[in-house]
């Protein structure tokens, strides 16, 4: 077998569908929305082979396997800017083995946003004042919906430009954004708000996936959730729905089974689809990425 490859991101276009009109059900008749829907285009996989720290594209016609364990986990930084869109074939990526971030990244700009968005307490906080020291975004406050009956609405935040790459990566059924903030520190505090209010919770609760993607019910909790979230922040929400349209035919994730060959077969929600003797097995993006997790297949 030839020497691992490191996975970092897929590399996929987001191509609009228009705008279609959903009906719901209710106790006192039925509902409309009007969702603006995507569907994700697969072009590879950004990778990088250690100990080459240079991005490279992997295409959906490559043949690739899981590769043996133990994997080792690489630090997350790369070159590209934080506050505006790259080209990611450009990137140089960080080939310290680390969990998150290594030593020499630790206070980059990028553990910072992600400490800011992924820690609970004082310590996030301070985190999200040190980026708005040092970096200068605009940040959106979003809800997404999905079938859950305790909890249906999630609240986010993300780089604005990124928000509509930001749903893709998650299950859902429709999103919309209910503020945009130049503080990262004001959008997480507002996002804390939301949750701690109820309005929407703050973190992912396991689902069955493939059960749930088309049932439109949470769409009801979705607006009223929206609308409460959008007054709390002083504004007045516009209305507008979308959402990542899902594969024709989807299952709950599997675990990366060592030795699986395969080519890449879709993406969607946060789940990559491994195409391996005419099925596609689908299984959780971040098991695999940032760690010495795939090979070329041999023949």
């Amino acid at each position: 077998m030839a020497g691992p490859i490191v996975p970092r991101a897929v590399y996929k276009d987001l191509i609009p569908r228009g705008l279609r009109r959903v009906s719901v059900a209710t106790l006192g008749g039925r509902e409309s929305f009007d969702i603006e829907y995507y569907v994700v285009e697969v072009r590879g996989l950004i990778a990088h082979k250690p100990p080459t720290p240079d991005a490279e594209l992997i295409g959906v016609e490559v043949g690739l396997e899981i590769a043996p364990r133990p994997w080792v986990e690489m630090c997350r930084w790369h070159s590209g800017p934080l506050d505006r869109p790259d080209d990611p074939l450009s990137r140089i990526y960080c080939t310290s083995p680390a969990q998150g971030f290594c030593r020499q990244h630790r206070r980059s700009e990028r553990a910072l946003y992600d400490e800011c968005f992924g820690s609970q307490g004082e310590r996030g906080l301070w985190a999200c004042k040190a980026l708005d020291e040092t970096a200068s975004m605009e940040y959106a406050v979003y809800l997404t919906a999905f079938y859950s009956p305790s909890a249906p609405v999630k609240v986010g935040v993300t780089r604005r430009f990124r928000l509509l790459e930001r749903v893709a990566e998650q299950p859902h059924i429709a999103a919309t954004a209910v503020a945009f903030l130049d503080s990262a520190y004001k959008a997480r505090l507002l996002e804390i708000e939301i949750g701690r209010r109820g309005i929407a919770r703050q973190s992912t609760r396991k689902t069955r996936i493939a059960r749930y993607i088309r049932r439109m019910e949470p769409l009801i909790a979705l607006r009223r959730a929206a609308e409460e979230a959008s007054s709390l922040a002083g504004e007045n929400w516009g209305g507008k729905l979308f959402a990542i349209e899902p594969p024709g035919s989807i299952s709950d994730p599997a675990q990366p089974r060592p030795g699986l060959k395969f080519t890449l077969g879709g993406y969607w929600g946060g789940l990559l689809g491994l195409r391996s003797r005419g099925a596609t097995i689908w299984v959780k993006s971040g098991d695999i990425m940032h760690k010495t997790s795939l090979a070329y297949a041999e023949a």
